[in-house]
Parts: structure tokens; C-alpha cells; sequence
């Protein structure tokens, strides 16, 4: 499902009306929220009735809150990640750091890349943009991102992507490409996890 909003945006102290916010997935926010606290809950549950009859109990509700208070961070930190295209830009704001501009200009080529999914069959589309010399500037994971998102992103940078004739895994695309990769998918053990 894609969760977009057409109206004007700020960032940069401009506001535009032509401007056009891409969220990521919802649902795996909602299923973060729902696996965490489906572990959260046995595991504190336990604690806090060995803690209460020892007297303990205020350092399980001390580490509850801790634990909570990071749930409700990692849930704003994922909120905040959006793409925003406007007339003649790409603003990307990751999880951390500040937003980043990338102007239509600069983009040169565009590659759709249907990457199977760790142990699956299943495949996500993975869009990457570049430059003229060949370095990346946005990248946007099927993970994360709904295929409708990475079509506007085409759409308004007006470039026809050239697109893998067959399905690759990662390992493969980190073999034949590992500059369109992240720094920590370079690396199997890293990616594993």
C-alpha cells in the first residue's frame, strides 16, 4: 500500500504545492510494533513475578520503560523515512542524518532490478538511480519501498530504466555490482543479519 500525500510540503523553507511525499511500507512498522511486544510481553511478564516477591520490581519496571521508550524511538526514527519528488528534485531522508538532495540533472540511468528475496522464491523490484560517472544517488528497496513509489520516482525523473532480463540474489548482485550495494550488504555476514 502506498501512503502518499499530494498536498505542499516544507523542508528547506520552501513550500510547494507540486511536491509529492513517498512513505515506505506501513506494514512493517505494524509488525515491528506487533513482534516486539509479542517478545516483550512473556519475557516481562516472567520477570516482573520472579521480581515482586524479592523486592526487585522496580528494576524490571525501570527496564519495561527502557525497552518501551526504544520501541516508541525506532517507531518515530522509521516514520520519519520518506522520498520526496518535486518539480525538479528527489529530497531523500533516511532513518538517520539529514535529508539529501538530488537534483533530476544530475540523474542519469535508472536500473530495475528484481532481487529474490534471502530463501525465497519471492522477488522484490529494487530501483537505483545514477549518475553520469556511474555512482549511485538513490536506491530504493522493495523492502522497504512499494513498486507504485519507485514508478512515480521514474515518472518524474523522466528516464526509461533499463531493467534485468531474469531475477537475481544478492549474492549475485553483490558479485556483478557491489557498488549499487550498501556498505553492509557488501559484506555476506552483515547482510545475513
Amino acid at each position: 500500500m502506498l501512503n502518499t500525500e499530494g498536498r505542499g510540503m516544507e523542508h528547506e523553507g520552501i513550500t510547494t504545492a507540486s511536491e509529492r511525499r513517498l512513505k515506505p511500507h506501513t506494514d512493517l512498522l505494524k509488525n515491528g510494533v506487533l513482534a516486539a511486544l509479542a517478545l516483550m510481553t512473556p519475557v516481562f511478564a516472567v520477570l516482573y513475578w520472579l521480581a515482586i516477591p524479592a523486592h526487585v520490581w522496580p528494576l524490571v519496571l525501570a527496564g519495561h520503560v527502557v525497552a518501551l521508550v526504544l520501541c516508541v524511538a525506532v517507531a518515530l526514527i522509521y516514520r520519519r523515512v520518506s522520498i520526496v519528488v518535486g518539480p525538479d528534485s528527489i529530497v531523500e531522508t533516511g532513518p538517520f542524518g539529514r535529508p539529501r538532495r538530488v537534483d533530476f540533472e544530475r540523474i542519469r540511468s535508472a536500473l530495475l532490478v528484481e532481487v529474490y528475496r534471502e530463501s525465497t522464491l519471492e522477488t522484490q523490484a529494487n530501483l537505483f538511480l545514477r549518475d553520469a560517472d556511474g555512482r549511485l544517488v538513490l536506491r530504493m528497496r522493495g523492502q522497504f519501498w512499494p513498486r507504485q513509489a519507485m514508478e512515480e520516482v521514474l515518472a518524474a525523473v523522466d528516464i526509461a530504466p533499463s531493467a534485468s532480463e531474469h531475477a537475481v540474489t544478492l549474492a549475485e548482485l553483490r558479485r556483478t555490482s557491489p557498488e549499487l550495494l550498501y556498505w553492509f550488504e557488501r559484506n555476506r555476514l552483515l547482510a545475513w543479519i
